[in-house]
């Protein structure tokens, strides 16, 4: 009788699934960084009015109101409708009412 001999395994090498796993990661992320910088890029086109949507020129010039609590405490008369149409007399009101505030 011939005597066999047994085959030892070799052993098996254990797989590294840490490289793999980062790279998956990785694509993940650039993916959502992708996909966010084209929706905000999307939104910019629209807002200047390249792409769709209303048009920046369309659109009404935004006004800005200030009020000024302090002038209408003081019995003066409130400041016309128009901002471009601020008279001297209405700018010393302001100067003064600005001074006023800095002495606070």
């Amino acid at each position: 009788m011939a005597t066999r001999k047994k085959k030892v395994p070799a052993k098996r090498r254990k797989r590294r699934w840490l490289i793999p796993k980062l790279l998956l990661l990785l694509a993940c992320a650039a993916l959502v960084v992708f996909i966010g910088v084209v929706f905000q890029m999307e939104r910019e086109v629209r807002r200047i009015g390249l792409f769709g949507g209303e048009s920046a020129a369309a659109r009404p010039p935004a006004r800005s109101q200030t009020p000024l609590p302090e002038a209408t405490a003081q019995g003066t008369q409130p400041l016309p409708a128009a901002p471009e149409e601020i008279t001297p007399d209405d700018k010393k009101r302001l100067d003064d009412i600005l001074r006023a505030r800095e002495g606070r």
